[in-house]
Formats: C-alpha cells, sequence, structure tokens
C-alpha cells in the first residue's frame, strides 16, 4: 500500500499537525507514505521524520497547467490518496480529472469548523462546485457532526464515511520547578477565537494571560489591541508568535481557557489533557462531545461572564490525574493509527 498526505503548507495550525502526526505514524509502522506540499513549506515540514519523502510543488497559481499535470502524474503513482481540507480535495480531484487519472483512491480528511453552506456567497459557489462537480467517494472527518453533513448535505454513502477524531502525540518534557502561575491561551488570532471575551475575564481574575498563537486577522488582533487598552489590562497580557510546539511550556501555568466559538478537535485541549493542566472551554468539537459526562466542570455552554468565573473558582477541585486517564483512554496515538490503517484497508477493498 502507497499513501500519499496532501496539504498546501505547513503553517501552524491543527490540520497541519495532524498531517505531520499522521505521516510520521505511518512511516513508523513501515507504510510506503509520502508527503505533498501544494503551495509552501512552513516551520512544522522540521517536525517530518527526515526519511519521509516530501514533494514540493510550489504552485501559485491553481490553474496553472504545467503544475496540474505535474501533480496528477505524482498521484498516480499511489494507491490512496489522503487529502487534507477542502481547497486542496478540489486540487487534487480537478487535476485527476484533467489528466485522466483513476487509479488513486482519493479520500478528504475534512478538519473545517462550518459545515452549513451559506446561499448568496462566494463559499457559496465554491460548495456548490464541491457537491456537484468534485464529490468526494471517501470521507474523513473529525467531528461527528462531519460525517452528518457529509451524508446529509454531500449526499455520500454512509459506509464510506468514517470518524478519525484528533490527537496528539505527547511530549515528554522536564516538569517546571517554578510554581505555575497565570493563565495560557493557544491558538492562531482569528475572530472565531473569540479571544475578546477571555480578555474580559483576565481582567476580572486579575490574572495574567499569554497567548500562544500566530496572526492571521490582522484586523481583528488590532481591534484586540485597542480592548486591552481599553480595558487597561496592557501588563496582564502578552502574545507570544511563531511557536510550532507549546507542550513544553504548558506546566508553568496554573490554568488554561478556550474560549473559541466554534472548534472540530480542537487538539489544544488534548494538549491540556495530556500535560494534565485544568481548563475551561467553551462547549464545542469533538473533544467536548467525548469528555463532556468525564469532566463536565471544565466546559462551559454559554458566554456568560458569571458562569466562566465560577468554573474558573472550581478548577482548583478537578482532578489532575483525571484529565491523564481521559487523554490515555480517548486520544493515545496507537489507537489513531489503528482507526486510520482500518479505513485505508476498507477504502481499498471497496
Amino acid at each position: 500500500m502507497k499513501v500519499l498526505q496532501v496539504i498546501d503548507t505547513l503553517h501552524v495550525g491543527g490540520s497541519e499537525k495532524m498531517t505531520v502526526l499522521l505521516s510520521n505514524l505511518l512511516y513508523e509502522r513501515n507504510v510506503c507514505v509520502e508527503l505533498l506540499l501544494l503551495v509552501e513549506d512552513g516551520v512544522l515540514l522540521n517536525e517530518i521524520n527526515s526519511n519521509i519523502i516530501v514533494h514540493k510543488l510550489n504552485r501559485t497559481n491553481r490553474f496553472d497547467l504545467h503544475k496540474i499535470k505535474k501533480v496528477a502524474a505524482l498521484v498516480s503513482k499511489f494507491d490512496i490518496v489522503h487529502i487534507h481540507l477542502k481547497h486542496n480535495y478540489r486540487y487534487i480531484s480537478l487535476a485527476c480529472r484533467l489528466c485522466g487519472i483513476t487509479k488513486p483512491k482519493l479520500i478528504l480528511h475534512d478538519h473545517s469548523h462550518t459545515l452549513r453552506i451559506k446561499r448568496g456567497t462566494t463559499r457559496a459557489g465554491k460548495d456548490w462546485l464541491f457537491k456537484n462537480i468534485f464529490k468526494p467517494t471517501y470521507y474523513i472527518g473529525v467531528h461527528s457532526d462531519h460525517l452528518l453533513w457529509a451524508k446529509e448535505k454531500l449526499k455520500i454513502k454512509q459506509s464510506n464515511c468514517y470518524l478519525l477524531e484528533n490527537v496528539i502525540q505527547k511530549m515528554t518534557v522536564e516538569t517546571s520547578k517554578e510554581t505555575p502561575s497565570g493563565v495560557v491561551m493557544v491558538g492562531n488570532i482569528t475572530r472565531i477565537k473569540n479571544i475578546e471575551f477571555a480578555l474580559k475575564l483576565i481582567q476580572q481574575i486579575h490574572e495574567t494571560l499569554t497567548i500562544y498563537g500566530n496572526v492571521i486577522d490582522h484586523d481583528y488582533f488590532k481591534e484586540l489591541k485597542l480592548e486591552i487598552e481599553r480595558l487597561e489590562i496592557s501588563n496582564q497580557v502578552n502574545f507570544i508568535h511563531e511557536v510550532a510546539n507549546v507542550q513544553p511550556y504548558l506546566s508553568t501555568f496554573k490554568f488554561a481557557l478556550h474560549t473559541s466559538k466554534k472548534e472540530t478537535g480542537p487538539l489544544v485541549l488534548i494538549e491540556y489533557l495530556a500535560h494534565q493542566l485544568p481548563f475551561v472551554s467553551y462547549a464545542t468539537g469533538q473533544v467536548y462531545e467525548t469528555l463532556k459526562n468525564e469532566i463536565p466542570t471544565c466546559f462551559c455552554t454559554t458566554f456568560s461572564e458569571r458562569d466562566w468565573l465560577q468554573r474558573i473558582d472550581t478548577l482548583h477541585l478537578v482532578n489532575r490525574q483525571k484529565l491523564q486517564v481521559c487523554y490515555n483512554e480517548n486520544f493515545s496515538v496507537e489507537n489513531y493509527l489503528e482507526k486510520c490503517l482500518k479505513i485505508y484497508n476498507h477504502i481499498l477493498h471497496s
């Protein structure tokens, strides 16, 4: 079985981290796996096993026929082409159609936050193409809602829809000898992360907040800076960018916040679990669906400041060993790899 993992870049992000992890796990299991980057590298490329062959298309125009022929010739050599993110799937699907490539089984691995098809927007046009022209035969979602969307909206056969929840590979890190202090948030600076809500909480609990994440939405970042000034908490908030892996730093904090309005995973909550860091998160994503009955005090179902402050006040009661158990039982890389290989084998024999 020859497998090609496909993504546009390996900048820091959840789908990018999963691409790296899966590629490495497959290689360690002696699966013949290679990686294709459609646009550019990214800092996470440094985490790819050095023995894995990495193909770089360096595409600057998605309608470049030379690049389309080149990518089609490459994917034709594989049995399974595992494509992360919808826009990358559309591109590979188009290349195969134009060049008459039918051998490989193309899989869409959907990591998206938004599943609804909006009318009267540019996005709606893309989704129409996706539903009617580039509809995938095989679909992997990281959240149960993904599978529901694929079956109901795209009309993909139920037997060809697979759930593969995100996981992380826990790093062995030296525990800080200093007393943990302050609050941490991890996530790129985008509006859906709802960081302004976290700022209001920080003003009231008089803690320092360290935010690890790259600036994706520069206008939003400017708004956050203005909000920090308005709340008079400039000395309490620190942004740190360009950190590929936050795991070594998590033990230095007292607890974490995750205020994103919409998630599919998210990976960062799994990192908190793995390092026994108590957190309060909005109730969204597959991690919440999996653990809402195991650690209910770690989740809020509203954005009421009072509710969040009450949750924060009780974090000292969270059993850290319970967090470790939740990680071990639900998010191990061994189980993840076995699920993925089972999906591959099912697809190859379908």
